[in-house]
């Protein structure tokens, strides 16, 4: 069991990515998942001296 007692892990933010067509004035406030949103995991690879090498993303999304 992890440190904050959920051996399932947790999400602990949403960030939205919209399409092209979208534009600036879209009303972006609304952070909630919902049915067909997909989850990516980014990650960030260093070295082991610590210099950043590499952004990647982790495995496929899962299955809903």
């Amino acid at each position: 069991m992890g440190k904050r007692g959920n051996p399932y892990g947790y999400v602990t933010g949403v960030q939205s990515v919209y399409s092209e067509r979208e534009t600036e004035t879209t009303a972006k406030s609304d952070s909630a998942l919902r049915e067909g949103d997909t989850l990516e995991f980014p990650c960030d690879g260093y070295g082991y001296g610590g210099t950043y090498q590499d952004s990647f993303l982790l495995g496929p999304p899962p299955l809903p």
